[in-house]
């Protein structure tokens, strides 16, 4: 399946499991989130990496390096705005696309872990 011009769902749609459930969390936000934020989501929600490893275990450093490949696919892909991954935000093109009925978040219940 070619990639070129690919709409939002199309582009959603063969990200894998962690990136999706990132953005869903990023795209229920208000505020720009932290990766150490997103960390207490990931935690809250008992979210594994694809190896089945939970972001609870083991050094702050070392968990965010889990998170590293996944966030970096995410800003590369024009998920998130801007061009690093200490603030996360969603890129707005997709926040309200992602709400549409069936859209991403359908199915996710945050509970509260970003303050």
């Amino acid at each position: 399946m070619s990639l070129i011009n690919p709409t939002f769902m199309e582009k959603y749609n063969v990200l894998p499991f962690l990136e999706k459930k990132i953005l869903q969390i990023l795209s229920i936000s208000y505020a720009r989130v932290t990766q150490t934020q997103l960390l207490a989501c990931l935690v809250a929600l008992d979210i594994k990496t694809d190896d089945g490893k939970h972001f609870d275990a083991g050094t702050k450093n070392a968990i965010l390096k889990r998170l590293r490949n996944e966030l970096h696919a995410l800003l590369e892909g024009d998920f998130l705005q801007g061009k690093n991954r200490s603030v996360l935000v969603v890129n707005r093109v997709y926040v309200e696309i992602s709400f549409l009925p069936g859209g991403a978040h359908q199915g996710l219940e945050i509970p509260y872990c970003i303050s």
